[in-house]
């Protein structure tokens, strides 16, 4: 396009490249041939396509005849070679956005399939850190939160997944105005669950509970927490034959 000889045009950009390959692989070589009015890659020369060797791990790593080792290898080659979006991309061209979506989508299944199989496996610092490789470049993909949560969780990173919950809650709400899925909200609830040795001694217990008790400030708490306390004051206010009422605040301010 633009070019008042666009055929001698797209033969001095053919030239040039095979000058820079040929300085590469050797002049010798053909690399690129015309055939039938057009340009292509020598199909006679062997060559390694990264693209290509992704796509067939993946395919191999999905058959579950192999057995959980053979496909964790198979998994790891896979992400190795994923790098990210193909470059050509830069040039806003329709036929590479599409390659790459579809490379895009069948790294983060990858992902899935091979961090599901290390927390299987008990591996679970190798799952996080795929996680989180693989949120870099899928920042609002619920499930890979999902597998980074369990992942921590069974490390005893209750803070950690805490801190990485209310993070994709966020980015659903703001960019999707979505809810998180019930798995989510649960493995938000183990989270809470703060490992201690039973107390068994009831005046301690009152005590603690009265030390809580004495706060009057106002009572925030996130909305899974919320939840469960309006199940409890609506089972309450059954039994008593009340009545349960919600209202919403939004407040404006200068922030």
């Amino acid at each position: 396009e633009n070019q008042s000889n666009p055929v001698a045009a797209l033969k001095m950009q053919i030239g040039r490249i095979r000058k820079r390959i040929g300085a590469l692989m050797g002049d010798e070589t053909d690399v690129i041939i015309s055939k039938r009015g057009s340009y292509q890659w020598n199909p006679a020369l062997t060559c390694w396509v990264d693209s290509e060797a992704f796509e067939g791990l993946c395919h191999e790593a999905k058959q579950e005849i192999a057995s959980d080792k053979e496909r964790l290898s198979l998994y790891r080659q896979a992400l190795e070679i994923y790098t990210g979006s193909l470059v050509l991309e830069k040039d806003n061209l329709l036929w590479s956005k599409a390659l790459s979506s579809r490379y895009h989508v069948r790294y983060i299944s990858a992902v899935e399939q091979y961090a599901d199989l290390l927390i299987r496996n008990d591996f679970y610092a190798d799952a996080e850190f795929v996680c989180l490789r693989a949120i870099e470049k899928d920042p609002i993909n619920e499930r890979l939160y999902t597998l980074l949560i369990q992942a921590l969780l069974a490390q005893d990173k209750l803070g950690e997944a805490r801190v990485y919950y209310k993070s994709i809650v966020e980015k659903l709400r703001n960019s999707l105005g979505v809810h998180p899925s019930e798995k989510l909200q649960n493995l938000y609830l183990q989270s809470m669950e703060v490992k201690k040795s039973w107390e068994q001694d009831l005046s301690v217990v009152m005590e603690n509970m009265r030390d809580s008790s004495r706060k009057r400030d106002a009572f925030f708490c996130d909305f899974e927490l919320f939840k469960n306390i309006y199940r409890l004051e609506v089972r309450r206010a059954n039994r008593d034959g009340g009545c349960l009422h919600i209202a919403m605040l939004t407040v404006f301010g200068m922030d």
